[in-house]
């Protein structure tokens, strides 16, 4: 089995004088090559069907044969291993053309050391040249995404295959009618060439802009039209784009264009326009709930203030139960509609500050606060405060008037438990779920609405048992630093 060596520079010598081979191998030995050596054209053979070299160095004369049969052997065990030639009666145009990399006369060892030297290092340089070609063609080749390297011009050196797209019915068509179809239909043009003036206009002005301050451009959103495509027409748009420019460099690192990517993201940006139109119609519903009710509530609990010198007060509590439970649950679900959209202006928030906020906003009558973290987090701050006074509340009405609340830092995020009696094992699923409660007269909505807030920060949160054996909801979030 052949291995690759994991020595750097592994050179085979081969040459049928000892005194010869032995002082070639001690010179290259202390250059810092990985030395081993072959006496034959046949020992030369054995040794490279055992393992691969960066170098073969060999005497134009051999026992066996000459240098012809040591480059054949090279080439048979299908080897790319450079091949220095040692002689003074072959000459070098001779010994380059039969395939040699380079040709050393006997006289200096010193030479023969820098000569393989370069070899070997050309050699790795022009191997890493075509791996780094190789996964560079196989990327381009194989990835859904546009990708392209422009020169300094604009004009395309280099894309994918993806570049003309995936629908085969629509390729680039330029305003003049001329369609490209294919990668190579794109390589030399410039964006005037393949698409709108006004598109053509902006995406020069980023590359020039890229280029005259070396930093990238990330994440630019586009607009674009295709005919015949799905379109929200109130918008005037087809799809959309999302486009990444940055410098690209040459071998010698001075600037020599631009490498983009652009992604096709309509399908987001209508899920995104959707999402928009649910929670803008999720609002209305909330606001017609809100108006709709509060007014008749209002009414409702004046009459009852009318009869209730008339009527049995059992009766009355029970009704004046019910409106409490419909006024508490018209703002739950203004609240739920409230908070649960997606946080997209989160900012450094201390744990312990709004924790303690919270506290004073909510009737904690004898309860002990706890705080055992000086850690920040990225958060809304008021749906922040909000979670923590759901769950406050929460400690107050399953764990009693006299529970201990202790917030916490964790590895991942942040933890709230108390030591009370607990959440019972086949509720903790549950809890979280509209409607759900085990208090008298709980609406079942703080626990959602606590679930809600964090994910609209694009947390997690699960229930568990604390260490006193009470409920510990932790929360796996981003953006925690570490504990103080």
């Amino acid at each position: 089995m052949i291995t690759q060596d994991d020595t750097p520079n592994a050179v085979l010598a081969v040459d049928g004088d000892a005194d010869r081979r032995a002082a070639a191998v001690d010179a290259l030995g202390d250059d810092g090559f990985s030395v081993e050596s072959a006496e034959t054209c046949e020992g030369a053979r054995s040794a490279l069907a055992d393992r691969r070299y960066d170098c073969v160095v060999t005497r134009a004369e051999l026992p066996d044969g000459d240098y012809r049969d040591v480059l054949a052997a090279v080439q048979a065990s299908d080897r790319t291993a450079p091949v220095v030639v040692c002689s003074d009666d072959v000459g070098v145009a001779e010994a380059l053309d039969a395939g040699a990399a380079d040709h050393v006369g006997t006289s200096e060892t010193a030479d023969l050391v820098a000569r393989v030297r370069r070899v070997v290092d050309d050699h790795r340089s022009r191997r890493e040249l075509e791996r780094d070609s190789s996964m560079l063609n196989s990327f381009l080749a194989s990835i859904p995404i546009s990708v392209y390297f422009k020169d300094e011009r604009g004009r395309h050196v280099r894309v994918s295959d993806s570049i003309v797209g995936s629908d085969a019915d629509r390729p680039i068509t330029n305003e003049e009618g001329k369609v490209h179809r294919s990668a190579a239909d794109v390589l030399g043009k410039t964006d005037f060439d393949l698409y709108r003036t006004e598109a053509a206009v902006e995406a020069t002005a980023d590359e020039r802009h890229v280029m005259a301050t070396e930093s990238p451009i990330l994440d630019k959103t586009e607009s674009y039209a295709v005919e015949g495509l799905d379109t929200v027409a109130e918008h005037g748009w087809h799809g959309y784009s999302s486009t990444s420019k940055a410098p690209w460099y040459d071998a010698d690192g001075n600037l020599a264009g631009t490498v983009g990517i652009t992604l096709d993201i309509t399908e987001r940006k209508k899920y995104e326009q959707r999402l928009e139109r649910q929670n803008e119609r999720l609002q209305q519903f909330a606001s017609l709930l809100s108006h709709g009710l509060r007014y008749p509530l209002t009414v409702a609990r004046g009459n009852l203030d009318l009869v209730a010198g008339d009527v049995d007060r059992e009766r009355l509590d029970a009704v004046e139960t019910s409106l409490d439970r419909i006024e508490a649950l018209v703002g739950d679900i203004l609240d739920l509609v409230r908070y649960g959209a997606t946080v997209d202006d989160a900012a450094d928030v201390d744990l312990e500050a709004v924790a303690t906020d919270a506290w004073e906003a909510v009737d904690t009558a004898d309860m002990a606060l706890d705080v055992e973290s000086t850690s920040s987090i990225q958060a809304d701050r008021p749906r922040l405060r909000r979670l923590f006074e759901d769950l406050f509340r929460n400690a107050r009405e399953h764990a009693g008037p006299d529970v201990t609340v202790t917030v916490g830092a964790t590895e991942t995020g942040f933890s709230v438990a108390d030591d009370g009696p607990g959440v019972p094992e086949d509720d903790r699923d549950r809890v979280f779920e509209r409607g759900f409660s085990t208090a008298d007269g709980g609406t079942g909505f703080g626990l959602t609405i606590v679930r809600q807030i964090a994910e609209a920060h694009d947390w997690s949160v699960a229930v568990d048992e604390s260490e006193s054996g009470g409920a510990r909801f932790e929360f796996v979030c981003v953006g925690i630093d570490a504990v103080a």
